[in-house]
C-alpha cells in the first residue's frame, strides 16, 4: 500500500479499519502510529523497517501481531501489548535494537520463533504461570513478573469500539 514511502511522515488510519495488511507501511519514516479501535489484526511486516517508529498506540481488540510486524524498528524502546493479543508472530520484533521493555498479557498463547532475536537485552513483563513466562524461560530472555491483566492496555492502548 504505502511500502517504502520515505516521504510519509504522518499517518492517520480511519475508524472502521479492521486489519492492517502485510507490509502496508514497511520502510516508512513516521515516528508514531495510533491504530484505530476497530483494528483486530496487524499483518506480517506491516511496520517492517520503519526506522523512526518510536510510539505505537494499539486498541485492546488487536488479537494478532503478525510475523516481522515491527522488525527492524530502530527507535522502538518499549511496548505494552493490549490485553486482546493472543498471538505474536515469528520475528515480530527482530532487530529492534533499542527495545528494552515488552509487556505481554496473559492471554498470549503463541510467540513465534525468534520474536525478539537481535534485540539488545529486552526484558519481558509477563504474568506468573503464563505462556509468555514459559517462553522467556525456555529462550533465556530476561523477564519479570508484572501486574494483573487489568493494567494492560491502559497506557498504550485504547478501549475497543464496542466496549463503550
Amino acid at each position: 500500500m504505502f511500502a517504502h514511502c520515505a516521504a510519509l511522515l504522518q499517518v492517520t488510519l480511519p475508524d472502521g479499519l479492521v486489519s492492517i495488511g502485510s507490509y502496508a507501511f514497511s520502510g516508512c519514516e513516521f515516528d508514531h502510529i495510533a491504530i484505530p479501535e476497530s483494528v483486530t489484526s496487524i499483518g506480517s511486516g506491516a511496520f517492517f523497517a520503519c526506522n523512526n517508529l518510536a510510539h505505537i498506540t494499539m486498541p485492546e481488540c488487536v488479537t494478532l501481531i503478525g510475523g516481522q510486524t515491527f522488525a527492524h524498528c530502530g527507535f522502538l524502546r518499549s511496548i505494552t501489548l493490549p490485553r486482546g493479543v493472543t498471538r505474536i508472530g515469528a520475528e515480530a520484533f527482530t532487530d529492534c535494537r533499542c527495545l528494552k521493555d515488552v509487556t505481554i498479557p496473559s492471554g498470549v498463547l503463541e510467540i513465534g520463533e525468534s520474536a525478539f532475536k537481535g534485540c539488545d537485552e529486552p526484558t519481558l513483563t509477563v504474568t506468573k504461570g503464563s505462556f509468555a513466562e514459559e517462553h522467556a524461560r525456555q529462550n533465556n530472555i530476561p523477564y519479570k513478573l508484572g501486574a494483573s491483566d487489568s493494567h494492560y492496555g491502559k497506557i498504550r492502548a485504547k478501549k475497543c469500539g464496542n466496549d463503550r
